[in-house]
């Protein structure tokens, strides 16, 4: 997609506180697999996962892996590195004893074994394998689960198949299916995808403790889902997309409700590269992710390729997007009715992406009813939050409401020039602004907000405007006084003006009123602590 305008300490702070199948081949769109994002690495040797040098944030923390449901049919073994492993055998024991009692070789043959309440537990080793159907379908009491023993490190590798398949392909008429503790590499599209040409919705995927990498489309990509969760997940240095969810080839089935959450998307550096990207969606929560280093936006709400339902009702919170080529997050496309709460979006519009300046919140091309609440903006090369081209191509679906309250806007621009903290273009939208911080400098009165603008004009606010209320209730324009600025801390110091200083958005809070900014904090015998809730 291309804009008009595209001109964890932190996380680890941010997440602490605050059925029978068909045989068609997989249909995922029109893309054309990049062969540079298969070519890196030799598939006996796992590389790490890598870390932007030239940033502070740490790596996030190892998640416990989830829990799995007892199986109500057959628990079955793979183990590649088992004397004696073989489709053979009855895959019913983790080692071999005798005869047929051993282990299964393959993943494939598992999958194409399984009936509605099976598990299959993968032993350690790198699997050579892509193209792996499920031959049943699970039931919402019965799951189809392939998963890895014991915490065991699983590797599916498709440096050597032949076919254009993805890892796991989730084909028609399959629901019901839990894939949980492996790594999916150098498949020739996605590494878990499910079939976007497809006439029922997929019910019930589950997708948990995966690290999907160097896959030649995404590393996950969930069309027409619903009832979905993924959880845990790493996704990087994939072709285009970390995480694409997409509605069907028709456009007739949109995917959601669904949950991602505690999961990354990362170094996908190729030209249209996203960390996670809803398209045509409908009532999708994100919650304590990380999307960095991505060639475009690290968030992105839209409706490409706008045929059916138009994105709605989706919700990013406790979310940290940084080092993008674009926007941190982005709302395009005439979505409507999205919330983001307690988000940070830091140094984003990256120069090393070659797209030019951008902000850390960025609508375009139409976005309906957005809230923002909480939320904090630092250090992108443009806007804080920018609002631009009022009319979408495609609908309108006619609420205009764009709410801003408790977010801080701060540090944004370029060495040689200042950035604003907020800008809407074009009169069409009805702008709701309380208790936000908008990007003050001590001694500097500078222009920081910018609404209702047409050809160069508009209703346009200074530091000392915001700070004498002319913009509205509660609002200002001071340092926030973040513990650490240029490591990426955005705690609030003791004694930083924004304490208090927000406004009720029915988010739970300590103190008088909530803070401004996305990281509560209360006073505590030892100083400040973070809050969990």
């Amino acid at each position: 997609m291309n804009p008009k305008r595209l001109s964890l300490l932190i996380l680890a702070t941010l997440i602490g506180i605050l059925l029978a199948c068909g045989t068609p081949p997989l249909t995922t769109g029109d893309e054309t697999p990049s062969a540079a994002a298969r070519t890196a690495v030799q598939p006996t040797e796992e590389r790490p996962t890598p870390q932007r040098s030239a940033s502070a944030v740490p790596p996030a923390q190892t998640p416990v892996p989830g829990p799995l449901p007892a199986p109500v049919g057959q628990a079955y073994y793979v183990a590649a590195n088992e004397p004696h492993a073989s489709d053979a055998n009855n895959g019913r024991f983790p080692t071999y004893r005798d005869g047929a009692d051993g282990p299964w070789l393959t993943i494939r043959h598992a999958a194409a074994t399984m009936r509605p309440g099976d598990i299959t537990y993968v032993r350690t080793g790198t699997y050579a394998e892509a193209g792996i159907r499920f031959a049943s379908s699970g039931t919402p009491d019965a799951p189809i689960v392939l998963a890895n023993f014991q915490s065991e490190q699983v590797i599916i590798d498709g440096s050597q198949a032949t076919a254009r398949s993805s890892g796991i392909e989730i084909a028609k008429g399959c629901s019901h299916v839990i894939i949980q503790g492996l790594t999916i590499r150098h498949m020739p599209r996605s590494g878990i995808a499910t079939d976007s040409d497809t006439r029922a919705l997929y019910q019930g995927i589950t997708i948990r403790d995966c690290v999907l990498h160097d896959n030649g489309l995404s590393g996950l990509r969930l069309a027409a889902a619903a009832g979905f969760l993924v959880e845990h997940v790493e996704a990087y240095g994939n072709a285009y997309d970390g995480l694409d969810i997409v509605s069907s080839d028709d456009g007739a089935l949109s995917p959601g409700p669904g949950v991602v959450r505690g999961s990354s998307f990362h170094d996908h550096t190729e030209p249209e590269g996203h960390g996670l990207v809803i398209n045509q969606g409908h009532d999708i929560t994100v919650s304590d992710c990380r999307a960095y280093h991505n060639a475009v936006h690290g968030f992105d709400v839209s409706d490409w390729p706008k045929r059916g339902e138009l994105s709605h009702d989706i919700v990013v919170e406790r979310s940290l997007s940084y080092d993008n080529g674009v926007a941190g997050f982005s709302t395009n496309s005439d979505s409507h009715h999205v919330a983001y709460r307690n988000n940070i979006a830091w140094r984003n519009g990256a120069d090393w992406a070659g797209k030019g300046s951008s902000s850390g919140f960025l609508c375009y091309e139409g976005c309906w009813h957005v809230e923002f609440y909480n939320n904090v903006a630092v250090g992108n090369t443009d806007a804080g939050f920018w609002v631009t081209d009022a009319y979408g191509s495609y609908s309108t679906p006619g609420d205009s409401r764009l709410v801003f309250k408790n977010n801080v806007a701060y540090d944004n621009g370029r060495a040689d020039w200042r950035g604003l903290a907020l800008m809407v273009e074009g009169m069409v939208w009805q702008v709701e602004t309380a208790h936000n911080d908008w990007g003050g400098a001590s001694g500097l009165n500078a222009l920081v907000v910018a609404i209702h603008v047409v050809g160069g004009q508009g209703e346009t606010y200074t530091t000392d405007q915001v700070n004498s209320g002319a913009l509205g209730e509660g609002e200002s324009s001071a340092d926030p006084r973040f513990v650490d600025l240029a490591a990426g801390d955005f705690r609030l110091q003791p004694g930083s003006p924004l304490i208090d200083a927000g406004t009720d958005v029915s988010v739970p809070f300590c103190g008088a009123a909530p803070d401004m900014g996305a990281i509560e904090v209360c006073p505590f015998t030892s100083g400040f602590i973070s809050r969990t809730s």
